[in-house]
C-alpha cells in the first residue's frame, strides 16, 4: 500500500443538518470493511461526532499526524472533508482513516436531500481502498468508487506544509469546531503536570510550571522560556518555514525560521491578532501596532554598511533577528487602525486609513491613492481604482479600469494581462481578449494565441476549437484551423479535425495512432485499444498505466 492515505468527500448538506452530524452520536464500530481496514483494533469514539473530530483535531495540532479538513460551505451547501495520513502503510493510519469513514457513514442519517454522494478512501496512486455511498437515510459500502478530486481538495494539499507546526486552523475548519478546538488546547494547559506534560505544538509544551520550547535537532532537550505563563501561552498565527509569533497574558514573542525565541518590545494586548500573507508569512496586530518579516538586502555588503543598516532598523523601531550573508531578517512594526484593521484576503489588508499589501521584498506597505472600502474582487485578483492585486503582486492601473476576460487573462484599454505567479503582460494583445469556455488556460484576440500566459506561436486565434470528447476545463487538447496542441505545444503528427479524445481519460485517437496526453504511442494496438479509466488502458498485448 503506498503512502499517504487520503480520504475525501464533499457531501450536500444544509447548515443546519451540519449542525445535527455534529450533535449526532459517535458510532461504533462496522464490520464490514475491505481486506485494507478490516481486522484492525476497535477504537473507542467519543460521545458525539464532534467530540470525535475535534478529539482527532487536537491531536493532529499537536502531533503532526493525521490531518483534518472539515468545513461547511454555505455557499454550496456542502461539508468538504478530508483527511490526509502522511505514513499510509502503517495500522494506525488505515485506523484513523477507517474511523473518520464510520463518522461520515452517519451523515446519510441528517441528510434531507435526495441524490447522491461518495465518501473514498485511496492512496495516492489513486487505488480506491474503500467507498461509500451516501444516500437519504443510507449508507453503503460500495467497490465501484468514483474518481472524486474536487477543486479545493487541490488548495488543501498545496497547504498541507502549513499544517502541523505551521497551522492556521481558521482555514481548514468550520468555526463551531475551532472554538472548541481552542478551548480544549487552554484546558490542556492548565491541567498539565510533569507527569502528564502538554503539547501546545510542536515546538512548545508545559508541564504546568513553565513553558519549554523543544529543540528542533535534538527533540529530548528542552528549554524553559523566561517568565512564560504556561496558562495563557498560546501560538497565534505561523508561517510555511516554522516562522511564528506567540503570546501569554503579558508577553509577545517570534519563533524565527531556525527555532529561536524572541520577545517584542511592547507588552501582549487583550486580543492580538494573527494572519498570515499570501506567501505564507505569519503577520501580527498587537493593539494598532502591525508587526511582520522582512529581509532587506545589503547594498553595502561591508562591516560599516551592515553597521548603518541595523541601526536604521533600530531607528524605525524594528527588532533585528538574524545577519546572513547578504540580507538581514528582522521584524518590521507600523502604526494601523487596530480597531478597524481587517484581512480582505491573504497579505491584503485594510483599516479606516489605508489600504496595505505585504510583498516579499518590502513587507506590508500602504498602497498609495486606494480608499479603504472599495477594493472589489475580480476572478482571482483584487481592484481597485488605481491598483490591481494579484497575490503579493501589484500592478498600477494606468489605462482605465481592468476587465476580466476569463480565467486568469484580464485586460483594459492599453492591453492585456494574464495573473499567474504574478503579473505578465501579454505582447501584442489588443483589448479585445477572449477566453473560450472549453479551455479556460486559452486566450485569443483574434490573431494570437497565448496558453498560461505564454503566446503559441503559428496558432491561428481566429480558428481556436475544442478537441471533440476533450473535457471542458479538465484536458488540455485543443485545435485551430491547422494544427492539434496540447497545452502550448503542437501535436506534430496529429491533423485538425481528426483527433479524438477517448470519453473520460487522458487518452486520444487518430485512426490507428493512440495518444497519452501529448506523447504518441506506437506501441498500441489501435483495433484492440480500450480505455479502463482516466489514466488506466490496454490492448490485446499489454497494460497500461500513465501512458507509454
Amino acid at each position: 500500500m503506498s503512502e499517504p492515505l487520503l480520504l475525501v468527500a464533499t457531501i450536500r448538506m444544509s447548515a443546519a443538518a451540519f449542525r445535527r452530524w455534529l450533535a449526532a452520536p459517535a458510532p461504533t464500530a462496522f464490520d464490514d470493511w475491505p481486506a485494507p481496514f478490516a481486522d484492525l483494533p476497535a477504537g473507542v469514539p467519543a460521545a458525539t461526532v464532534r467530540d470525535e473530530l475535534v478529539r482527532r483535531i487536537v491531536d493532529a495540532l499537536t502531533s503532526g499526524h493525521t490531518q483534518l479538513l472539515c468545513q461547511h460551505d454555505a455557499a454550496s451547501g456542502e461539508l468538504r472533508f478530508a483527511a490526509c495520513c502522511p505514513q499510509g502503510e502503517t495500522a494506525a493510519a488505515r485506523t484513523d482513516i477507517r474511523d473518520l469513514l464510520a463518522l461520515l457513514r452517519t451523515t446519510a442519517d441528517v441528510r434531507i436531500r435526495q441524490g447522491e454522494d461518495w465518501a473514498v478512501a485511496f492512496d495516492l496512486g489513486g487505488t480506491p481502498l474503500a467507498a461509500v455511498n451516501l444516500r437519504k437515510g443510507r449508507a453503503e459500502l460500495r467497490a465501484d468508487a468514483p474518481s472524486i478530486w474536487p477543486d479545493w481538495l487541490t488548495d488543501w494539499l498545496g497547504d498541507l506544509d502549513r499544517l502541523g507546526p505551521s497551522a492556521d486552523p481558521r482555514r481548514w475548519l468550520a468555526p463551531s469546531l475551532l472554538r472548541q478546538v481552542k478551548q480544549i488546547i487552554s484546558l490542556g494547559a492548565l491541567h498539565a503536570t510533569p507527569q502528564r506534560p502538554f503539547a501546545y505544538d510542536l515546538t512548545f509544551g508545559t508541564d504546568g510550571e513553565r513553558v519549554l520550547q523543544r529543540g528542533p535537532l535534538a527533540p529530548g532537550a528542552s528549554a524553559v522560556v523566561t517568565d512564560a505563563d504556561p496558562r495563557s501561552f498560546r501560538r497565534l498565527t505561523a508561517g510555511t518555514d516554522g516562522e511564528a509569533f506567540y503570546a501569554d497574558r503579558n508577553t509577545v514573542w517570534y519563533l524565527d525560521f531556525q527555532f529561536r525565541l524572541h520577545r517584542l518590545p511592547e507588552q501582549a494586548p487583550p486580543a492580538p491578532r494573527g494572519f498570515r500573507s499570501h506567501e505564507g508569512t505569519p503577520v501580527l496586530l498587537c493593539g494598532d501596532a502591525l508587526w511582520h518579516p522582512v529581509k532587506t538586502r545589503y547594498e553595502d555588503n561591508t562591516p560599516e554598511g551592515r553597521r548603518r543598516l541595523l541601526e536604521a532598523v533600530m531607528r524605525q523601531g524594528g527588532l533585528p533577528i538574524c545577519e546572513a550573508v547578504y540580507q538581514l531578517f528582522w521584524l518590521r512594526r507600523i502604526e494601523v487602525d487596530g480597531a478597524s484593521f481587517r484581512a480582505l484576503d491573504e497579505g491584503l489588508f485594510e483599516d479606516a486609513r489605508h489600504v496595505y499589501l505585504q510583498s516579499v521584498e518590502k513587507g506590508v506597505c500602504v498602497l498609495e491613492s486606494e480608499r479603504p472600502g472599495t477594493m472589489q474582487r475580480m476572478g482571482g485578483v483584487w481592484c481597485g481604482q488605481h491598483h490591481a492585486v494579484n497575490g503579493s503582486q501589484c500592478l498600477t492601473l494606468s489605462h482605465g479600469p481592468l476587465r476580466h476576460a476569463g480565467g486568469r487573462y484580464y485586460a483594459d484599454a492599453g492591453g492585456a494581462y494574464y495573473a499567474g505567479h504574478g503579473w505578465s503582460r501579454l505582447d501584442d494583445a489588443v483589448a479585445d481578449l477572449t477566453v473560450p469556455s472549453f479551455n479556460r488556460a486559452l486566450a485569443s484576440d483574434g490573431a494570437h494565441v497565448w496558453y498560461e500566459g505564454q503566446p503559441v506561436v503559428g496558432a491561428d486565434g481566429a480558428t481556436v476549437a475544442p478537441v471533440p470528447g476533450a473535457q471542458a476545463g479538465v484536458l488540455h487538447w485543443w485545435q485551430d484551423a491547422r494544427r492539434v496542441y496540447y497545452g502550448g505545444n503542437v501535436l506534430p503528427t496529429a491533423v485538425s479535425g481528426q483527433l479524438k479524445v477517448c470519453a473520460g481519460s487522458a487518452y486520444a485517437r487518430q485512426g490507428k495512432t493512440i495518444y497519452y496526453m501529448q506523447e504518441p504511442m506506437p506501441q498500441a494496438d489501435a483495433d484492440t485499444f480500450e480505455v479502463v479509466e482516466w489514466y488506466l488502458a490496454r490492448d490485446a498485448r499489454r497494460e497500461y498505466v500513465y501512458g507509454p
